[in-house]
């Protein structure tokens, strides 16, 4: 049940933080409570004759029927829908749910359902992300916030002991708003020294911030190419899976990217990026700061999903922290920067001639630590890879599938 998901309360809880007169700060999943409204019925029929019209409908049907027969079922069956030129809604008219100097630069002190120690950063942006499509400089940024490899934020964070997982997300809260999350799981030592953590997270945007525009192209170019391998050899979806994601799609693509918009990374904009990232700034900033530790010593409620919490502004010695982030803190050498150049990222999609396969895995590398066998797929003769690994120790062994 969604009560018991700390996701689904953080979510919530969130929203109830968000100006009471906007568009976001409402109760979304519903429940008996909620539900009991009076002529509930009438209203719901009103809401119909309202705005059920055909210009803001979109349809995706999958079959293997011919395109014909498609065609004339679709036409049967939605045709009658009126189409009552209805105007999208204007999402410019309701108030913004979050605005800096009036309901940010607040830290939230949580009790969760999980026991775990976790901070994390909400920066909210004003924008309709749905039109950078073609630049998606939140997933650009999303991307390097979640790489895990040498030097990331991730990785100092772990030499120092200060925590054990990271994960970005950006949820599209609103057409006109989104909230860039990053969540860190902490340590014992981070629990204690969550101060440290949070000057290091914003170490790492000021060195994305002093990078030069030939840096962020080399990462736009390489995370473009990937999207576009992605896409290429995007493996078969299930009916129903496909069918919603591409009526979501038409919802905010063009018709011509209903297919790719969501992988099509084609225009390299760096005043946009920059715009974007120096959103992030710790005026514009939300800290959830979950853990047990906290349970009995909370004055807040959130009557929705049961969440005790405190809330109050960012304590001045950690803003001051925030704003002007050093280094130093760090006892480790490892540094904070853009990754490395990706040398892995595929050329060559040609397939192996049939007349060299082997009708047996073969062994093509050995040595005193490993071995290496392998058997090309000759079925759908795609440039695909699928990877299965043993890993022997003394006393067990681990198994770990990668799908490529």
């Amino acid at each position: 049940m969604i009560l018991s998901d700390d996701n689904w309360r953080n979510i919530q809880l969130f929203r109830s933080l968000s100006n009471p007169k906007s568009l976001l700060n409402r109760f979304a999943p519903g429940n008996k409570e909620t539900l009991k409204v009076e002529k509930l019925n009438e209203r719901l029929l009103e809401f119909n004759r309202t705005f059920y019209s055909s210009n803001l409908m979109k349809l995706s049907v999958y079959s293997n029927e011919s395109l014909e027969t498609i065609e004339k079922w679709v036409f049967e069956l939605f045709s009658p829908i009126t189409n009552l030129s209805i105007s999208k809604r204007n999402m410019n008219l309701h108030p913004p749910a979050f605005e800096i100097d009036k309901n940010m630069k607040k830290f939230v002190e949580i009790v969760p359902i999980k026991d775990l120690d976790v901070l994390e950063f909400i920066w909210v942006i004003n924008e309709d992300l749905h039109k950078y499509y073609r630049t998606k400089p939140d997933t650009v940024l999303g991307h390097l916030f979640g790489h895990e490899g040498p030097n990331s934020l991730l990785s100092l964070l772990k030499e120092e002991g200060l925590a054990t997982a990271l994960i970005q997300s950006t949820d599209i809260d609103l057409d006109n708003s989104a909230s860039f999350l990053v969540r860190i799981e902490l340590t014992k030592k981070g629990f204690e020294k969550y101060q440290d953590v949070c000057e290091l997270v914003f170490y790492y945007l000021k060195k994305l911030k002093e990078k030069t525009i030939d840096d962020w192209k080399v990462i736009f170019e390489e995370f473009s190419k990937i999207e576009e391998i992605s896409f290429l050899f995007k493996d078969k979806m299930r009916e129903i899976t496909y069918v919603s994601k591409l009526v979501n799609n038409m919802r905010i693509y063009p018709a011509e990217n209903a297919l790719n918009g969501e992988h099509i990374m084609d225009i390299f904009d760096f005043e946009l990026l920059m715009k974007i990232l120096n959103i992030f700034t710790s005026d514009n900033l939300i800290i959830f700061f979950l853990s047990k530790n906290f349970q009995n010593k909370t004055s807040c409620h959130e009557s929705f999903f049961n969440v005790h919490y405190n809330i109050f502004e960012i304590p001045e010695e950690l803003m001051l922290r925030l704003r002007n982030p050093r280094s130093e803190i760090a006892q480790s050498k490892k540094m904070l920067d853009l990754p490395p150049k990706n040398p892995f990222i595929p050329k060559n999609f040609e397939i192996l001639p049939k007349e060299s396969i082997w009708p047996e895995p073969k062994r093509i590398y050995e040595s005193e630590q490993s071995i290496l066998w392998f058997k090309q797929g000759t079925d759908f003769n795609l440039p695909k890879i699928v990877i299965e690994l043993k890993i022997f120790t003394d006393k067990y062994f681990i198994i770990y599938l990668l799908y490529n």
